[in-house]
């Protein structure tokens, strides 16, 4: 009799401690997870208290840069307008010796190739075609890097100075005829690592 009574009071107990470990391992579910409370980059489209969706990870815009963005190359300029979007290959005259020389005794250019001049501030300009050998296309950028001036066709060996219209920083010469042939025009926007104050950057 003894013995069946200790028995029965032992499975009472186990079954008491059981209940109470449940109960506890449910209160700690309930405190780190309470119901709809779901880890929000788990879930596409959640939004977080303060309301913007979350971004993906890697995601570009929200991370501040500008998908449209070039890759940003010494040797390469970019062009996007309402033609669409342009990429040249460049030569950069820096120093005032490789802007006097320029596109000097050249006798054929490649289709997509040109020279990007960098002055150090922006000013009125104004080019001449001494000892050019081919017909060259000016366009005339401001520090912004748009467009603001188009001279078509200077005529080789032409001493005449050609000058922008509007003041500017840069001057990108390409093969006579690019420019109307590709639709450019003034407020095309130009993406090259030396116009550091572009409106469209390079990346």
């Amino acid at each position: 009799m003894g013995s069946r009574a200790e028995a029965l009071k032992t499975r009472v107990w186990t079954g008491a401690l059981l209940a109470i470990m449940m109960a506890t391992a449910a209160c700690a579910t309930d405190e780190a997870s309470s119901p709809g409370d779901v880890a929000a980059a788990e879930v596409p489209g959640a939004k977080p208290e303060g309301g913007g969706a979350i971004a993906p990870i890697g995601d570009e815009a929200d991370a501040g840069v500008d998908p449209d963005a070039a890759v940003c190359a010494e040797d390469k300029v970019h062009l996007r307008g309402a033609f669409g979007k342009a990429e040249f290959t460049v030569d950069v005259a820096r120093t005032p010796e490789e802007r006097a020389k320029g596109l000097m005794f050249v006798e054929k250019m490649p289709m997509r190739q040109g020279m990007l001049f960098v002055f150090p501030s922006e000013r009125p300009l104004s080019f001449w075609m001494k000892n050019t050998l081919i017909p060259l296309d000016m366009l005339y950028i401001d520090q912004d890097g748009i467009v603001v001036d188009i001279h078509e066709n200077a005529v080789p060996g032409d001493l005449t100075g050609i000058p922008s219209s509007e003041p500017a920083q840069y001057v990108l010469e390409i093969n006579g005829g690019m420019s109307r042939l590709l639709g450019l025009a003034p407020g095309v926007e130009l993406a090259h690592p030396e116009i550091a104050q572009a409106k469209w950057r390079c990346r």
